[in-house]
């Protein structure tokens, strides 16, 4: 299944997420309960996709798998183009992220590089934005790539704005702050094995 998204994210500070909250909580509506998040992500030995993600803007992409609500490992594949972003999922038959050796795509031969975990919170705003807030988020290094458990914390929450591309709404009228870029996969990378090993 190909989406095609649009997704507009803010790195906030705690104090910004009370702020968000308190300003807007007349409008936000809880979607759902938190939800415990995992993946991981797949890079080639010489962590080309990491490469790219840091030296190009479009012609992109990532590779990952996540455990679901309902127990099912998907992959995903996140793609950046000239003409936007979308993200290919299909259910595996996968039980646990161990079971994973390797994965070939696009030419290139994918490996475990690097385990992200999250609490995530789900809204709506004004009825209109759907918004995820991830937190409390933490990195782990793969078995194949480190002989020790390389394991990283960070204190910055993503908060997200989303929305499919039949919807016709002016998102840009509920920021709150100029949106970034930002990849918890780089993010994740630079402190696991950049800082680890003073790469």
């Amino acid at each position: 299944m190909l989406e095609a998204r649009k997704e507009f994210k803010f790195v906030i500070s705690k104090s910004e997420l009370e702020n968000f909250k308190h300003f807007n909580d007349s409008s936000l509506v809880l979607l759902h309960q938190p939800r415990y998040i995992s993946s991981l992500y797949l890079d080639t030995w010489d962590l080309d996709i990491y490469n790219m993600s840091e030296n190009l803007d479009i012609d992109r992409f990532k590779y990952r798998y996540r455990r679901a609500i309902d127990e099912k490992i998907y992959s995903e594949i996140k793609i950046n183009k000239a003409n936007g972003k979308f993200k290919e999922k299909t259910i595996t038959n996968f039980q646990n992220f161990q079971q994973i050796k390797n994965v070939v795509y696009n030419k290139k031969t994918l490996y475990p590089s690097l385990y992200v975990s999250y609490e995530r919170e789900y809204y709506s705003l004004f009825d209109s934005v759907r918004i995820t807030i991830d937190k409390n988020i933490t990195y782990k290094s793969a078995d194949c790539r480190s002989l020790v458990n390389l394991r990283k914390q960070t204190d910055i929450i993503v908060l997200e704005y989303k929305y499919l591309d039949d919807r016709n709404l002016d998102i840009e009228n509920y920021f709150f702050k100029n949106p970034e870029t930002f990849s918890k996969y780089i993010d994740g990378i630079n402190k696991v094995y950049k800082l680890s090993f003073n790469l």
